[in-house]
């Protein structure tokens, strides 16, 4: 299993991510998402057409890297587009079909509009 962060913020310094709760006290938007391998997460990005800007080792105790999409808009989907985009994904991954993993992106409907307006956006990998 990989675990991810997705969240944003306006100032990006390294103490933010020593660890889970320095994270929390910093970032009020962020949502996690579980993927099965490595594979999967860069088909994410790939079906969000997003490209990295860069990535950066972290040497705090909860997360191992940085992935800046500071450069990247993410796209705000409506009911149809989720729908569509949340089928794609299906297809392509075989993941089971269940409440958790369609709640899994929500944050597509919901946070992007909220992440779109901050200067950095960032997914942060977590240590398990």
């Amino acid at each position: 299993m990989v675990n991810y962060i997705i969240s944003g913020n306006n100032e990006l310094e390294n103490k933010q991510f020593e660890n889970l709760s320095e994270f929390a006290d910093n970032h009020s938007i962020f949502f996690d998402l579980n993927f099965e391998n490595e594979k999967q997460f860069k088909l994410l990005l790939d079906l969000l057409k997003i490209k990295p800007q860069s990535k950066t080792k972290l040497e705090g105790q909860d997360f191992l890297e940085l992935i800046d999409i500071s450069n990247n808009k993410l796209p705000l989907l409506n009911d149809e587009e989720y729908n569509e985009f949340y089928n794609n994904w299906l297809k392509q991954t075989r993941r089971e079909n269940n409440m958790d993993e369609y709640g899994q992106f929500i944050f597509l409907q919901g946070m992007a509009k909220d992440l779109n307006q901050l200067k950095n956006r960032f997914f942060l990998k977590v240590v398990l």
